[in-house]
């Protein structure tokens, strides 16, 4: 028997065809899904991956600022007591040579309509120079607490018979100082 070439290089052919369409192609359709599925699959990740280096980022940012944050918790505290304030204002003006006569807490108001804050007015007498009063009017500006002064009134040392700081250089007469000062809490 004689095997006709080219009739049998054409069957070869088409065979091979046949498996390459029936085996081969699924095989390959397979491989590019799964290529498509893995670069899916890393995109996801590497968003997924940026997503939490971001939080990471935050949550370190907001660590570092953790000074600031808690200056802000002082700025507004969410109980509001007396006695902190009252040993602020004592220790602030012992260290500006001044005397608290009298702190005089006025009211404690609700929540404005439509917030949460709550303010309270008090009035401070305060016995002592101007100059130790001015800085601690300055010290009361740059603290973390909000405080709203609303006026200040004096008596002269002549009217009250106060007496009168005299040194070597200078004499500085000693006035009372009467503040009715606003505070914010929650």
């Amino acid at each position: 028997m004689q095997i006709n070439k080219p009739v049998s290089i054409i069957i070869i052919f088409i065979i091979t065809l046949l498996v390459a369409f029936l085996f081969a192609a699924p095989k390959y359709q397979e491989s590019v899904d799964a290529q498509n599925n893995l670069g899916a699959k890393q995109a996801e990740l590497s968003g997924k991956a940026d997503y939490y280096a971001k939080i990471s980022a935050l949550v370190q940012d907001v660590q570092s600022r953790s000074d600031a944050l808690e200056k802000m918790n002082n700025a507004l505290p969410n109980t509001f007591s007396f006695s902190p304030l009252q040993y602020f204002f004592q220790t602030s003006a012992k260290q500006h040579d001044l005397a608290i006569k009298s702190v005089v807490f006025s009211q404690v108001s609700g929540a404005q309509p439509g917030g949460s804050i709550k303010e309270v007015g008090f009035m401070i007498v305060i016995s002592g120079t101007y100059e130790n009063f001015k800085k601690l009017l300055a010290l009361l500006d740059s603290s973390a607490r909000l405080f709203e002064i609303n006026s200040i009134s004096f008596n002269s040392p002549q009217a009250t018979g106060l007496p009168v700081i005299k040194s070597a250089t200078k004499t500085a007469p000693i006035y009372d100082f009467t503040m009715q000062m606003v505070t914010h809490t929650y």
